[in-house]
């Protein structure tokens, strides 16, 4: 089986890195699978490379049309990549892939893919197009489901498992060593200016939460192009002790995560490293991803016309509650389990 796998790989962005590297783990569990993945500037992976991946540049079709034309499939490889809050043009790039790879005769899939939100009328009929042909439509959470099943595609075809990086984030917990919980054990904190809030008014819900819990904050930058700035000028309007942990690795953020009292996630790959290290988890619902997220895992999710107030009040009662480790990595191991099974049936 030879994949071209389509993603949002290569431009910083701390989640799709994860998904990246948890599909990469994923696909060597099956036997005889290679995979081109198809990323911005390859060379960032060269130290990666083994036998059955190799990294391809997106923006050159040549070498795009050589991936694809050499592949069994085409793989949307997870990530909320069906989608135009941002803009339409990525939709219709990943859209435009499978349709691509039907005219070229391959197998295609969606891959703990998430979808929505769609607005645009035009979007949800090429989704229905790409979706309806597929060999294994996998989506990663019942809102995807819901809103394909909306756009045409039958329901009875549609999986659901959940995110590739929880899969992967709970496998790192699980063989990192554990931590006592120290005196200074900070609430850990990821900001997206998509949320709503102004720097002050999350400055001030923050403070009042660090002075309520007496723990300092930990502002963690995933995605430095997107949220380096926002999280730079809450900072500087903070009261209480706070320093920026910018762009750190999975295991890092995970071991950061086992000792942190507390998570206030603006980032929906902060809540899902939070979950996997069972750290109690308020998150920021600055997209309805991150609504089905804490349904189906445990989380509080806060919504963008809630008073800061709200938030500190969340943070304070939420922390002393637990996160059951085991059974969020029981959970997400078995849907794991499912997604290769359903993939090797794909290509059987």
């Amino acid at each position: 089986m030879k994949l071209c796998v389509v993603g949002y790989y290569g431009y910083g962005n701390f989640g799709d890195e994860l998904i990246l590297r948890g599909l990469e783990d994923e696909l060597r569990d099956i036997e005889g699978c290679k995979a081109s993945f198809l990323v911005h500037d390859p060379g960032q992976y060269a130290q990666r490379l083994s036998s059955c991946v190799d990294y391809v540049e997106r923006s050159s079709p040549a070498a795009v049309c050589r991936a694809l034309l050499s592949s069994d499939g085409i793989m949307l490889g997870g990530g909320g990549l069906i989608q135009d809050a941002t803009s339409c043009r990525s939709a219709l790039y990943y859209l435009g892939m499978p349709l691509l790879g039907r005219l070229a005769h391959k197998k295609t899939i969606a891959y703990a893919q998430g979808v929505g939100p769609l607005r645009h009328r035009p979007l949800r009929m090429l989704t229905s197009m790409a979706f309806r042909h597929m060999v294994l439509v996998d989506v990663r959470d019942d809102a995807s489901r819901t809103l394909l099943t909306a756009c045409g595609v039958d329901r009875a075809r549609i999986h659901v498992s959940s995110d590739v990086a929880l899969a992967y984030l709970c496998r790192v917990a699980q063989s990192a060593v554990s931590l006592d919980s120290a005196v200074d054990s900070p609430i850990v904190v990821a900001l997206n200016e998509r949320f709503g809030w102004s720097a002050t008014a999350m400055a001030g819900a923050l403070d009042e939460a660090s002075r309520a819990m007496e723990r300092p904050l930990a502002l963690v930058v995933l995605f430095p192009a997107a949220d380096l700035e926002y999280t730079k000028q809450v900072h500087h309007l903070l009261q209480q002790p706070s320093q920026i942990e910018a762009a750190p690795g999975p295991e890092e953020l995970v071991q950061l995560c086992r000792r942190a009292v507390c998570c206030v996630a603006g980032r929906y790959h902060m809540a899902v490293t939070a979950l996997a290290a069972g750290t109690p988890t308020v998150a920021l619902s600055y997209d309805p991803k991150m609504d089905s997220l804490a349904q189906n895992f445990g989380c509080v999710a806060v919504q963008p016309g809630s008073d800061p107030h709200d938030l500190a009040t969340l943070v304070v009662k939420h922390a002393p509650s637990t996160v059951d480790p085991a059974a969020v990595r029981a959970a997400a191991g078995e849907r794991r389990a499912g997604r290769i099974a359903m993939l090797r049936q794909a290509f059987a």
